[in-house]
């Protein structure tokens, strides 16, 4: 609008002229103070007084006393708030000082606000103060004081948080796996490492056979002869010369042709089952499982939020007219099956080994229904006849069937290698939820160069007719010295002798007594998975007997020992 104006010949307004700072009062008082005090000494020579800069002409002309100026600090504190400012000779505020006008006295309302402002500030460090101190007598206090140390007040604040609170929900569903968990008593394992005890607990190779010259001898074999890959990361997949072995084996053994991409190296069986559940389980999927079944693969697909269903084991196997019957009952209630979890081959606890029809049938029944076959087979190899069962995955032609197996068993446990065999296209999705970086190279060399040198085959050749015997000094001695309170049926391979105890005699009662003559072996309720949620007790008349560890004396002195516990424990 100005620039409008001024075209039509209207003058611009000039702008005001800039204010002149404000001098400071206090300075402004001493200076004259000081003329005062000099027209003073010039009155006594006899001089006239100099014209002051700050009082009026005529007052300076004559020679008279300035007119007093209405002062309110002199009203209010008198001479003394008029007296001159010391400052420093030649320091830099003196210097400074004409330059920086002082600032004028702020509104009585903005003095208000500040003393407002300090009086909030004043009660919220008073109020964080009162709960600093509540807290501290209660004993949990969470703040962290500038004197404590770190240390101990980390140790503090977290000695009041309860852990089970951060755990996931499978975490929180699992117990971690005492000797309880297992069927033994708390302090069957504590007599057996002591040697005070024959243990008959746990599925392990015999500790005499361990072929720990030959592995040494490989492990040479394969530093010396390894470019380096032995000693780095070992990828999801695992070794790939090992894995053609397998491959190879399960073409000339069980007639399945495979390559290494059907192939999947493992921390032991165990890890691959863990594998297979993180890649296919949600959280409340169904999954049908033996009972009596290994209660280990029970805790691992708990852990991942599986439901589990079973179906019944007798001397010939899974029953598969139960499987029918439940995949059946399933499917009407509108649920499925993601996988059916089964040991076929000398079973574990109960030894049992499944016929060729109800293999046959068990495929089946899982390829009509949608669900996945999980066959556990570590014992497969330990078999005490000329040939080895069929595989389930032969017989449904490498598809819909995922087996997982171990060298923990024809080995050693202490080596951790296990695989998953199954079609590429399930492998590669097995890959998905590996996070470990992969096994160890260097043993996946050496187990290769124990294979590829005949020496696992004479291994496993001489083992196979070793726990044959072990098997049958166990069920000779039962026959011999418990026959009225056990009955069984002998295993065709594998570590265990599932025996029932006769006349309503009490698992718990004489694995009690035999602990007491120094035998230690696990119920039978540990290997029934639903056990917790039935009202009766589906193990109480039932042992599991491993004859791998214990040699064949050992064998025998231990069926007498149980032979006098169930005595006792009969009354």
């Amino acid at each position: 609008m100005g620039r409008g104006r001024a075209r039509r010949g209207h003058p611009r307004r000039p702008l005001r002229d800039p204010p002149r700072p404000l001098e400071r009062p206090a300075l402004a008082r001493a200076a004259a103070h000081d003329h005062r005090g000099r027209d003073r000494r010039r009155s006594r020579a006899g001089a006239a007084p100099a014209p002051s800069q700050h009082g009026h002409a005529r007052c300076a002309a004559a020679g008279s006393a300035r007119p007093r100026v209405p002062d309110r600090r002199r009203e209010a504190g008198g001479d003394a708030a008029l007296r001159p400012l010391q400052l420093p000779a030649g320091s830099a505020r003196a210097a400074g000082v004409a330059a920086r006008p002082r600032r004028t006295r702020r509104h009585p309302r903005a003095r208000a606000r500040g003393r407002a402002h300090l009086r909030r500030r004043r009660d919220r460090r008073a109020r964080r103060a009162r709960a600093l101190a509540r807290l501290r007598r209660r004993g949990g206090s969470r703040i962290v004081s500038r004197e404590e140390d770190v240390a101990a007040a980390a140790a503090r604040l977290w000695a009041d948080r309860d852990p089970e609170a951060l755990l996931s929900s499978g975490a929180r569903e699992l117990s971690p796996g005492t000797a309880t968990d297992w069927g033994l008593p708390a302090s069957a394992w504590e007599l057996a490492s002591r040697g005070e005890a024959i243990s008959l607990a746990g599925g392990i190779p015999d500790p005499s056979t361990l072929p720990a010259a030959a592995l040494r001898e490989a492990l040479d074999h394969a530093l010396a002869s390894d470019d380096g890959g032995a000693l780095t990361y070992g990828g999801g997949l695992g070794f790939e010369g090992l894995r053609e072995q397998l491959a190879d084996r399960s073409a000339r053994e069980l007639g399945l042709p495979a390559s290494a991409e059907h192939f999947m190296l493992t921390n032991g069986s165990a890890g691959g089952i863990a594998i297979v559940c993180a890649a296919l389980l949600d959280r409340g999927d169904v999954v049908v499982s033996e009972s009596p079944t290994f209660s280990g693969t029970m805790r691992t697909l708990r852990g991942h939020g599986a439901r589990i269903v079973t179906v019944p084991v007798d001397e010939d196997g899974c029953r598969t007219d139960a499987l029918a019957a439940m995949l059946a009952r399933l499917q009407a209630e509108g649920r499925r099956a993601k996988l059916v979890y089964a040991i076929p081959n000398f079973h574990n606890p109960t030894g049992a080994s499944l016929t060729l029809e109800r293999r046959r049938e068990l495929v089946r029944l899982a390829a009509e229904h949608g669900a996945l076959l999980l066959d556990d087979d570590p014992y497969g190899e330990i078999h005490f006849d000329e040939a080895r069962p069929p595989s389930l995955a032969a017989l449904a032609g490498g598809r819909g069937v995922i087996t997982v197996g171990t060298f923990s068993k024809t080995i050693a446990t202490g080596l951790r290698v296990g695989w998953i065999e199954a079609e590429p296209e399930l492998i590669e999705r097995f890959t998905r939820m590996r996070f470990d970086m992969g096994g160890s190279p260097l043993l996946h060399r050496m187990i290769a160069g124990f294979i590829e040198s005949g020496g696992y085959a004479d291994h496993v050749g001489r083992m196979r007719p070793l726990y044959a015997r072990k098997a049958e000094a166990l069920q000779r001695g039962l026959r011999q010295y418990a026959e009225p309170y056990a009955e069984f049926r002998g295993p065709r391979g594998g570590f265990f002798l599932w025996v029932r105890l006769r006349d309503g005699l009490s698992a718990d009662a004489v694995q009690r007594e035999a602990l007491a003559e120094g035998i230690v072996f696990p119920v039978g309720r540990a290997f029934f998975p639903d056990h917790a949620e039935r009202d009766d007790d589906p193990g109480r008349g039932y042992i599991r007997l491993a004859f791998s560890t214990a040699s064949v004396e050992e064998l025998e002195e231990a069926a007498a020992r149980i032979a006098r516990a169930c005595e006792r424990a009969a009354g």
